[in-house]
């Protein structure tokens, strides 16, 4: 009997693909969970297993169109079966047209032969279209030619000063706001405003934090970390690092560091199962490491950081950070983080508030290393200093507990030599 494979959803808060690829061809025999086509979401890029074993009778969805969860990818069924297509397609299982998730029929879409296909998240491609833009023509400047946010408002900006911005899209009667580029203030006197689609990764972002901050009972707890031993100790070792062509940060230590404090302090690696009314305590150690992409905030996961070296690590948060900005982690790279890390030491400023990875219960932010006069033995001397900042959720960590965490991470980063005792 012939079956759909439909889109599966993937990921939390993911409600659309786009097909990369297929991997079989019409009338090619399918095994169960053997992998049948490339879909790229706003979060990751998967191969999709298929949950049946037969022959695929038709491919509903072709490469280059976005389909939504739950919409007709393909046929399935056994050799030779003649099968009434209208009426399984029909109704709630009807083809999945482009223009269903705001992306247009385009060269290498449905129906093209792919010599033109563009990289774009399917976000990009909706905000492209609700701009009138053609996005064939949309220059990427996003590793490997990869269209981004930015290179979307900008064609649009250079189209609009042509005067040849195209009017916005209708919007289908259950479709989300379009955007709208230099559209003209609703208040006499206001100036002129951009109206973008809250879509793809920074809905999803939002979403997310949003849970979050509904949930969790966010608190801050900041420390200061003098962190001079701590440079001296990476200035020492990251010319052997460079030699195995790893670029050594601070936060394969910082990592290290965290992964004794939680071991002292195992509320802080905890989270609350809201339903059950549960604590679940981790008795092993997954840090997401937030990274910043053109398409929004991704943090991947350092998988078993107990069980790695501080070379591993680095290697690892390196190759996952590459993988976010490129659009190519696959599921299993977002999953499953125990507790988080942001650096936002780049950006300056002086401390920040993070927003906790719900249903983690903290996440740590680490900030630049400033030489400031600090009092030493009784002395005055210039030292490195680090401001670290907690954000706990206080129903289940109290301050007393934040501060017991923090004052651990803060002994062993100051005296990294303890990072020797990981191990032990």
């Amino acid at each position: 009997m012939a079956r759909l494979l439909e889109m599966p959803e993937i990921a939390e808060s993911v409600v659309e693909g786009e097909v990369v690829r297929w991997m079989v061809k019409e009338g090619d025999r399918i095994q169960r969970d053997q992998p049948f086509a490339e879909v790229m979401t706003d979060k990751v890029t998967v191969e999709l297993p298929s949950p049946y074993e037969g022959t695929l009778l038709k491919i509903v969805a072709r490469e280059g169109q976005v389909v939504p969860v739950g919409k007709p990818l393909g046929v399935l069924g056994e050799a030779g079966e003649q099968v009434d297509l209208a009426a399984l397609l029909g109704g709630a299982h009807a083809a999945p047209a482009p223009a269903a998730a705001g992306t247009p029929a385009q060269p290498g879409g449905a129906g093209g032969d792919g010599a033109d296909r563009v990289k774009a998240v399917p976000s990009i491609r909706k905000m492209a279209h609700d701009l009138g833009l053609d996005i064939t023509r949309v220059q990427g400047t996003g590793p490997e030619g990869r269209i981004t946010r930015e290179d979307v408002l900008k064609a649009a900006e250079a189209q609009a000063s042509r005067g040849g911005l195209a009017a916005p899209a209708a919007p289908r009667p259950s479709a989300r706001p379009t955007a709208r580029a230099a559209a003209p203030a609703a208040a006499a006197g206001a100036g002129p405003v951009e109206r973008v689609p809250l879509r793809g990764v920074r809905r999803a972002v939002a979403e997310r934090l949003s849970v979050s901050k509904r949930t969790a009972v966010h608190t801050l707890h900041v420390d200061e970390v003098d962190a001079t031993n701590l440079v001296g100790v990476r200035e020492r070792v990251k010319g052997l690092a460079r030699e195995r062509g790893i670029k050594l940060t601070y936060l394969p230590f910082i990592c290290k560091a965290a992964v004794m404090a939680l071991k002292k302090v195992p509320a802080v690696n905890a989270s609350i199962d809201d339903k059950a009314g549960e604590i679940v305590y981790k008795r092993y150690y997954n840090f997401g490491i937030a990274v910043h992409t053109p398409d929004g905030l991704i943090a991947p996961v350092v998988k078993a950081v107990d069980r790695k070296t501080l070379f591993a690590i680095a290697g690892e948060i390196a190759a996952l950070a590459e993988k976010a900005r490129t659009g190519t982690l696959a599921l299993g790279d977002v999953q499953d983080s125990t507790f988080s890390i942001t650096n936002v030491g780049s950006t300056g400023g002086l401390f920040s508030f993070p927003v906790i990875n719900y249903p983690d219960v903290a996440i740590l932010g680490v900030h630049r290393i400033r030489q400031i006069p600090r009092v030493v033995d009784g002395r005055i001397a210039i030292r490195d200093v680090m401001l670290v900042s907690l954000a706990f959720d206080h129903r289940l960590i109290d301050g007393a507990v934040a501060g017991e965490f923090t004052n651990e991470l803060k002994r062993i980063l100051e005296a990294p030599e303890l990072l020797l005792l990981e191990s032990a």
